[in-house]
C-alpha cells in the first residue's frame, strides 16, 4: 500500500514537472523555426545565388548552407548557422551559465584571381565551437605570429602571416565590433575566402556584416 502511494505521489509530481516543459517546448519550437526561416530567406534575398544547397544539422539545431554566387568578386558563399535548444526547458540553466548563443558564420570565396596574400584570424578562443572550428582550420599554430586584443571586455587571439590579410582582418573586425557580437573573423588567401562568425540577434545585424563584407571584398579586390 505505501509502495503503491509512493509510486502515485512520484508520477504526479512527474507530471507537473513535465506540463511546463511540454508548453515551454512547443512554444520556443515554434519560434526558433520561424527565426531559421526568416534567416535564411533574408540570407537567400540578399545575395540572390545562382542555385543554393543546405545541409539541416539536426531537429532545431540549424543548418549549413552554400550558395554559387559566380557574380563580380564572388565566387561562392557558404554559410553556417546553429542555436542553442532553447526549446529544452530543462537545458535553460547550462545555456544561462555558460552564455551560449546563437552563431552565423558567412564565408565569402573570392574568384582566383584575387590579391589577398597570407593569413590572419582574430577570434574568442573561449568560446568552445570557436575553438573547435579554429584548431581544424589551422592545425599547427606554431607557424603564426600571435598576439592579443582586448575589445568590450572580450580577449581574442590574433594568429597571422605574412602579405595583407592582417590588415584586412583587422579593419573587418573594426568595422564589425562596433555592432555586433563578433566571435571570429578571418582572412586565408590559400582558400581565398574571408569569413566573419558572429551572434545575429537581428536581422539587421546580418545585413550590417553582409554589406561590411561586400564593402572590405570590393575595396581590397579592386
Amino acid at each position: 500500500m505505501a509502495t503503491s502511494s509512493l509510486i502515485n505521489t512520484v508520477v504526479i509530481i512527474i507530471v507537473i514537472i513535465s506540463l511546463p516543459a511540454v508548453a515551454w517546448f512547443f512554444k520556443f519550437r515554434k519560434t526558433m523555426i520561424k527565426k531559421q526561416v526568416n534567416i535564411l530567406r533574408y540570407l537567400e534575398n540578399e545575395y540572390m545565388p545562382k542555385d543554393q544547397t543546405y545541409w539541416y544539422l539536426g531537429y532545431l539545431v540549424g543548418f549549413r548552407g552554400k550558395y554559387r554566387i559566380n557574380r563580380g568578386k564572388l565566387e561562392n558563399v557558404y554559410v553556417l548557422y546553429t542555436m542553442p535548444p532553447y526549446h529544452v526547458f530543462f537545458y535553460l540553466p547550462i545555456i544561462w551559465l555558460f552564455k551560449k548563443k546563437e552563431r552565423l558564420e558567412i564565408i565569402h570565396q573570392l574568384k582566383e584571381n584575387n590579391p589577398l596574400r597570407g593569413e590572419a584570424h582574430i577570434a574568442n578562443m573561449k568560446i568552445r565551437s570557436i575553438k573547435l572550428s579554429m584548431n581544424a582550420d589551422l592545425r599547427d599554430f606554431s607557424k603564426y605570429k600571435t598576439t592579443t586584443i582586448n575589445m568590450k571586455g572580450v580577449e581574442y587571439k590574433v594568429y597571422y602571416t605574412g602579405g595583407n590579410a592582417l590588415d584586412i582582418a583587422t579593419n573587418l573586425f573594426n568595422t564589425l565590433i562596433s555592432k555586433v557580437n563578433v566571435f571570429r573573423v578571418s582572412v586565408d588567401a590559400s582558400r581565398n575566402s574571408i569569413l566573419v562568425s558572429f551572434e545575429p540577434k537581428t536581422l539587421e545585424d546580418i545585413g550590417f556584416v553582409i554589406d561590411a563584407l561586400r564593402r572590405i571584398t570590393r575595396s581590397w579586390t579592386e
